[in-house]
């Protein structure tokens, strides 16, 4: 799983940033042709009439993001030549090393699958692409089937010849300042680029390679205008992705390979979830419960050996155990990152979320107790809920607020101090043992104190706005009551305060008479 090894920390000043899909190059693609072309599953029309195609690849231009080329239409050969093509056409293409281009085989009106054909389509990592000089292409319609496009590419230097069809553009960075959800973006698509190299190595079907790469690279470029609350649910489903992603890389090539059918649909099932982060740094919406769940439950299923052929099941629910417990871990660290980088301007908020990152990262050395550790994760993800809202854009925090969040950051100074006492002395074995038990009951002890930190944290806020209200109401009815206005009726009262006003001022009138 991913620790805290996997957090991008921001680039020194002076620095020139990496780009996330690595160098801009330029690559020359020699289309030569095609051969074993799926035959038609249906008779439509002349039997010997031969097919038109052509080829598209779409990639992630290094000067205007998804782009693609396409090579003209070419019939099918007749007679012995029957199931091939040849294009004998060059392409020169701006794009990145860790990139993926998605590669299509089209016959011509596939729309209606031409003659019973469909198309045919991969996608292939760029440094893939320059190894070798053919590709396999699975056919949509017919599983199992695939042709072979021979395509010869090379890195050229970027003064190229002009004199074919190419796409030129000069490389623009989009990075212009560092900010916890795009480091969160930059570190998940470097995962992802090998991530698929290993799906490859498991003999996996990486043909949404392309899609996930667009859609994790569209919310890069939007990351840096996201709003501080939408920046905190990035992080967390990135920290969902980047988890799931080093928990498959590191299975066994065995184990991988019997599990294919359920990485083909957890790779399905990541892509609807790298939609989701795209639509969320776009749009601002997130409908990713369900998928949630799935990728949980395809991640369990995938890392438990299968019963005749591995450890047993006890060993598997253990497995379970440390990755949920790791994803946990992941997905505190990087909100707490997020809010320490969000709350510069207000140095208490800032030292009471670098306190609680502390904690989380020492707590699982300074106690073996799963269920204690997994106490520990949710009472400090109470905290940071809360911190959150205080690290909001667009929520100013008044002097009070700050010494509110000023007690809470010593409050968690001098837990960490305790905490720290605990590591040190678990750093020997002797110790360890012979003081296991008191280790346990000192640290249920800081868990108590964390707990009413927390409440007296939340506690005060609410105090303290539920004060400000107050003075504000009073104000309102104080300027009410000299400018002589009337506060405005509810829906569907004022009649019945009419009736009232009424009838007290006949009762009035009655007596006095």
């Amino acid at each position: 799983m991913v620790s805290s090894r996997c957090i991008i920390r921001p680039h020194e000043s002076g620095t020139e940033p990496e780009h996330p899909l690595g160098k801009a190059i330029r690559i020359r693609l020699d289309l030569d042709g095609c051969k074993d072309l799926p035959r038609p599953q249906t008779t439509v029309g002349n039997i010997d009439t031969c097919c038109l195609y052509d080829v598209t690849f779409e990639f992630i231009s290094s000067s205007k993001g998804a782009a693609i080329v396409q090579s003209e239409r070419a019939y099918e050969g007749r007679g012995f030549l029957r199931g091939t093509v040849q294009w004998d056409e060059t392409f020169y293409i701006d794009c990145f090393e860790l990139s993926y281009i998605r590669i299509f085989l089209r016959p011509h009106g596939s729309t209606n699958h031409a003659w019973g054909r469909g198309p045919c389509s991969t996608s292939v990592s760029v440094a893939a692409l320059l190894s070798q000089s053919s590709v396999l292409l699975d056919a949509y319609e017919q599983p199992g089937t695939s042709c072979t496009l021979y395509v010869s590419t090379s890195q050229v230097q970027q003064q190229c010849a002009s004199g074919s069809r190419h796409i030129l553009g000069a490389r623009h960075d989009l990075y212009t300042g560092p900010t916890s959800a795009t480091e969160s973006i930059l570190g998940a698509i470097r995962q992802l680029s090998y991530f698929l190299e290993t799906l490859r190595q498991f003999k996996v079907d990486v043909t949404a390679g392309y899609s996930m790469h667009l859609s994790m690279y569209g919310a890069y470029e939007r990351a840096q205008r996201l709003k501080s609350r939408r920046r905190l649910k990035l992080v967390r489903m990135l920290a969902v992705v980047t988890g799931i992603m080093d928990t498959v890389s590191n299975l066994p090539i065995a184990q991988a390979r019997n599990k294919r059918d359920s990485i083909a649909a957890l790779m399905t099932e990541l892509n609807v979830w790298i939609q989701f982060v795209e639509i969320l740094a776009s749009r601002g919406l997130s409908n990713d419960n369900d998928s949630e769940q799935e990728l949980a439950n395809l991640t369990v299923v995938i890392i438990t050996p299968d019963p005749l052929a591995g450890p047993s099941s006890a060993t598997a629910v253990t497995l379970r155990d440390t990755i949920t417990r790791t994803i946990a871990k992941d997905a505190l660290l990087l909100a707490l990152e997020a809010i320490v980088q969000s709350s510069d301007a207000f140095p208490p908020l800032k030292s009471a979320a670098s306190g609680l990152l502390f904690f989380v990262t020492c707590v699982d050395v300074a106690s073996s107790n799963k269920k204690q550790i997994r106490d520990v994760y949710r009472r400090i993800d109470g905290l940071a809920a809360s911190l959150e809202r205080g690290a909001r854009h667009g929520d100013p925090l008044s002097p009070a607020h700050q010494e509110i969040a000023a007690v809470l950051a010593r409050d968690i100074a001098v837990l960490n101090e305790d905490l720290q006492d605990i590591v040190s002395e678990r750093k020997s074995r002797f110790k360890t043992f012979f003081s296991a038990k008191r280790h346990r009951e000192e640290l249920q002890d800081i868990l108590s104190q964390l707990e009413a930190a927390r409440l007296n944290y939340t506690t005060a806020i609410a105090t303290l706005n539920a004060t400000t209200n107050a003075r504000v109401l009073a104000h309102v009815q104080a300027i009410t009551l000299v400018m002589g206005v009337g506060p405005v009726q509810t829906p569907g009262t004022g009649r019945a305060e009419h009736i009232a006003s009424m009838f007290r001022s006949a009762q009035i009138e009655e007596v006095g008479i």
